[in-house]
């Protein structure tokens, strides 16, 4: 045994202020220096750094191996159970060959190799292994260090040599080299991995994650299967549920997962056997994870009380119960039968008010018609309301996203308010103690509209309506000329057209007709009235008063004017036509004309007039005007030549084919021939100068027109349209 030195050492006291002794005292500390560490422990405390080494690499190695095996088998048996829905038995078998084969392997990966690593002569016998330098003497110096100071078996002298000879010897070498780290770092990234992976499955689906691990540590626990598609019912509600005999079923779910082409509801009757119907399922993207969708089972199918369940894919909603109960019915009111349907039409139509046949339950009208409906109910009703249902359940969404057309907010509040009229439903009054029902509404849009009406325990009868509603279109209008196949557009801005035009409304009549023209594309346009009802109206009483007769005519109240068709024809001056800032038209301005005309619809909102298509006119200088006439003739004389000649042709072909007439009067093969050809030089000739667009005939009444409509002086160059229509004739 060594003795160790001790050092005293004094440390500077604090005086302390007191009354009964004023006198401060030094305090002497002794302090212990550590032992000196020799070569001999050095040797102990790398044995025993082996040994931390080794109870580190086989808990990391063994550990990691069993959590992946764990992760591995358990997560397999999870995705086989949510697969295939295995049975608890299955499910507990593989809970039990995970428990043992993870005892096991914890036995074989980290207890066995943690056995000796408490001795030091085991792991003196393990270094010499890997380092066989040593040659037993690393074994030697440690069990000479465990050996008593006073055993006498060796000498003290021989033993503290020997475990010097072994330490110095030790320097040379890393014990760390004896312990195997092989497969250490992989494998604890790989239960890394499988662990990060598992937790992002966990996150990304917290459910099936909570039911898959309850279902594989509690196998008999009664835990429901997880599936691929969930499905949530939303209507009817609440279950069990209350429906009117008569009625159809709709059944509104939606499906979240794995979206199948097809669902199945099963319908059970009281006392019969459950009836499935599959229903497709129409989703929009093939990739789609969420569906919702009604599903609907017709009257004839659930006449009694029943039992329902969805089925889609692996998802059930399990039976829910629906009882069938005899709902109100409409009965006669006032000994006529219901409901009673009364039309007042627009007051622009000047058309009567009719009664509808009683029970009726189709209706034809016009575009802002008001219906007025009265009806009798077997029971007393609490709420009733008539509303818009078409087929097509877009068809309802569509006006109530009207007000997203316009940025101007006061367009948004009526765009809102008429999107209103059209979809939101029309309260119906109730008298007579709850058995009475009237209302009137204005039908918009045509299609399906329903009259509901309810018990105080939501029990109910809806009846449909068939409202057919006819627009009143706006009048068709046809501006007949000027025409690019009748009339030159290249004019003088002097010259005086040819106008037609034609308004027809044939549903009712035209209240105003105007033409419109700019002189700019970028122009706003302008207008001047061409037939406006009431000025014409008060016109005609004026009119007759200034007639003279032997009878005369007193001036009476204005006309009420219903035309339903107009027609105009006159000549236009291009000179009352003028700019925006007020000059007259001239060369290298383009003059577009239209025709529009509305009638007395006050009823539609935002209805456009009729309009017809535009005409555009070239306003060009005389001598432009001048240089296209003499191309046209010089065009025109030109053609005609080339027809005389296939004139004479066929004449040559006729005259050759009756020199060569049989003796019977027959004509021969070559005669037969020589008429054919003179026939189609013929047929050719005819379209050629008849054609109604580009004939000939037309050209020449176009120029003709052209040089009337612009006032172009008699001249050479009519004598020769003079002689191209007689040359034409001749034709």
């Amino acid at each position: 045994m060594k003795l160790v030195p001790c050092t005293p050492s004094i440390e500077r006291s604090v005086s302390v202020p007191d009354v009964a002794s004023p006198i401060t005292t030094p305090v002497v500390m002794f302090t212990l220096i550590p032992p000196v560490a020799t070569r001999e422990d050095s040797l102990t405390r790398r044995l025993r750094g082996v040994a931390s080494e080794i109870r580190r690499v086989t808990l990391i190695r063994g550990g990691s191996r069993i959590i992946a095996l764990a992760i591995v088998v358990l997560g397999t048996l999870a995705l086989l159970d949510q697969r295939y829905q295995l049975p608890a038995l299955v499910r507990a078998l593989g809970l039990m060959v995970t428990i043992a084969g993870s005892i096991l392997l914890a036995r074989r990966w980290l207890v066995q190799p943690l056995v000796g690593t408490g001795d030091l002569v085991a792991l003196a016998l393990r270094v010499e292994r890997t380092f066989p330098e040593f040659n037993d003497s690393l074994v030697s110096a440690v069990q000479f260090q465990e050996m008593d100071a006073d055993d006498r078996r060796c000498s003290p002298v021989l033993r503290r040599a020997a475990i010097r000879r072994a330490a110095k010897k030790a320097d040379r070498f890393d014990f760390d080299q004896a312990v195997d780290g092989r497969w250490t770092k992989r494998s604890a990234a790989i239960a890394f991995v499988l662990v990060a992976a598992s937790a992002w499955l966990a996150a990304a689906h917290p459910e099936q994650a909570r039911t898959a691990a309850k279902r594989m540590a509690m196998p008999f626990g009664g835990t429901t299967a997880p599936t691929r598609t969930h499905i949530e019912l939303l209507a009817p509600t609440p279950l069990p549920h209350r429906m009117a005999r008569g009625e159809a079923l709709d059944i509104e779910v939606r499906l979240t997962g794995v979206i199948p082409d097809r669902a199945v509801v099963s319908i059970r009757l009281e006392g019969a056997a459950a009836t499935d119907q599959s229903y497709a399922l129409a989703t929009d993207d093939s990739a789609s994870t969420a569906l919702q969708t009604v599903l609907r089972v017709e009257p004839t199918r659930i006449p009694r009380d029943f039992q329902f369940r969805v089925k889609a894919n692996d998802a059930d909603t399990g039976w829910q119960s629906v009882r069938v109960l005899p709902p109100p019915v409409l009965v006669p009111l006032d000994g006529r039968p219901s409901p009673q349907l009364h039309l007042d039409f627009p007051a622009y139509t000047d058309l009567p008010a009719v009664d509808l046949p009683d029970g009726s339950g189709v209706i034809e009208c016009v575009a802002g018609t008001r219906v007025r409906l009265r009806a009798a109910i077997d029971r007393p009703v609490a709420r009733a309301w008539i509303g818009y249902r078409p087929d097509a359940a877009s068809l309802a969404i569509a006006p109530r996203l009207t007000a997203l057309g316009t940025t101007l907010p006061l367009s948004v509040v009526g765009f809102d308010l008429l999107g209103r009229e059209v979809w939101e439903d029309v309260p119906v009054s109730i008298g007579r103690g709850g058995t009475f029902l009237e209302t009137s509404f204005i039908p918009r849009l045509p299609g399906a509209y329903t009259l509901r009406f309810e018990d105080d325990t939501g029990l109910g009868t809806s009846r449909a309506f068939d409202i057919r509603v006819f627009p009143d279109p706006a009048p068709a209008v046809t501006l007949e000329r000027p025409a690019a196949g009748r009339d030159s557009l290249m004019v003088l801005p002097d010259a005086d057209i040819t106008f037609q035009a034609r308004v027809n409304d044939k549903a009712f009549a035209v209240r105003h007709a105007w033409i419109e023209y700019r002189t700019g594309k970028t122009d706003a346009p302008r207008t001047f009235t061409l037939y406006e009802a009431a000025q014409a109206g008060s016109a005609i009483p004026a009119l007759g008063a200034l007639m003279r007769g032997p009878i005369r005519v007193p001036a009476g109240e204005p006309v009420r004017l219903r035309l339903p068709e107009i027609g105009f024809a006159a000549r236009l001056s291009l000179t009352q036509f003028r700019h925006p800032d007020g000059r007259p038209l001239r060369a290298g301005d383009v003059l577009t004309l239209q025709v529009a005309a509305d009638d007395f619809d006050d009823v539609t909102g935002f209805k456009q007039p009729g309009r017809s298509h535009e005409v555009e006119l070239l306003i060009v200088t005389r001598q432009d005007l001048e240089a296209v006439q003499q191309q046209g003739q010089s065009d025109l004389r030109a053609e005609i030549a080339q027809l005389q000649a296939r004139q004479r042709e066929a004449r040559t072909n006729v005259r050759d084919a009756l020199q060569k007439l049989q003796p019977n009067g027959k004509l021969g093969p070559d005669g037969a021939d020589k008429v054919a050809q003179a026939e189609h030089l013929q047929q050719q000739i005819r379209t050629r100068i008849d054609n109604p667009d580009d004939g000939l005939r037309a050209r020449l009444d176009r120029l003709k027109q052209s040089a009337k409509d612009n006032h172009l002086p008699r001249s050479a160059a009519a004598d020769r349209l003079d002689d191209a229509a007689a040359g034409l004739a001749r034709l």
